[in-house]
């Protein structure tokens, strides 16, 4: 068995795989990380987190499974996919298994869309290179860079479910992270108009959800929620 892990900026999301079929699966932050007792011959990470915090799951691992974890890279080519970054190894290795993944879902041009503690948005060509991309903050970022940086606002996060904005701080501030959102779900409809009509857009992260609402539900839009896990078997993986 295979344990597959994602270790975003936030939480560490994690799959057991037997074969072809995922058994089990858990998110969880670092610090309260609980790994199932298996027989696990090979562990795959995907990590955008920092090298200290590498080494900690790292050990973990082998402290639980006795086996070395190996760790995706960014390389200029890979999986059929080919990174135009001077420097492939500067790219978010999420991003790049993503790119992985969804070349190995479909061969039709992609805008690949996760939206989680920052968006990210990928354009994968036709055959199969990726074009160029976008980073912007996430939902529940756009609300926390206004509680560190204004001084005199203070709140806690919430939804707001008004059409019309909030009508107090925290409602406000929810309401203006959703209508960047609503924004930026009509850019993405453009930006794929402009990039190939034809070009799926696949959602993933905490909040695709949302996105998902705004652009509906057709055949051009789909949510994978495992994308960057689903990435690893097409990367070149090294143990840190």
């Amino acid at each position: 068995m295979r344990l597959e892990v994602d270790f975003g900026n936030t939480f560490v999301k994690w799959r057991i795989v037997d074969g072809k079929a995922v058994t089990q699966r858990g998110r969880e932050y670092l610090e309260k990380l609980e790994l199932p007792v298996l027989s696990i011959s090979e562990v795959w990470v995907g990590s955008v987190a920092s090298s200290e915090a590498n080494a900690q799951l790292a050990d973990k691992i082998f402290d639980t499974y006795g086996v070395r974890a190996e760790f995706a890279e960014v390389t200029e080519n890979a999986g059929g996919v080919t990174c135009l970054y001077k420097e492939p190894v500067r790219m978010g290795v999420d991003r790049w298994l993503a790119l992985l993944a969804a070349r190995h879902r479909t061969q039709a041009p992609v805008v690949v869309v996760d939206a989680g503690s920052a968006v990210t948005v990928d354009l994968l060509s036709r055959d199969g290179v990726h074009v160029g991309g976008y980073i912007l903050p996430g939902f529940s970022m756009q609300q926390s860079a206004l509680l560190g940086q204004t001084a005199k606002v203070r709140f806690a996060q919430v939804e707001s479910d008004n059409q019309f904005g909030g009508n107090d701080t925290a409602s406000c501030v929810a309401a203006g992270a959703g209508f960047v959102f609503d924004g930026l779900a009509m850019s993405l409809k453009q930006l794929r108009d402009n990039f190939d009509v034809d070009a799926q857009i696949l959602l993933a992260g905490g909040d695709a959800w949302r996105l998902q609402e705004r652009l509906g539900d057709t055949k051009l839009v789909a949510t994978v929620e495992e994308i960057v896990m689903d990435g690893l078997q097409f990367a070149k993986r090294g143990v840190v």
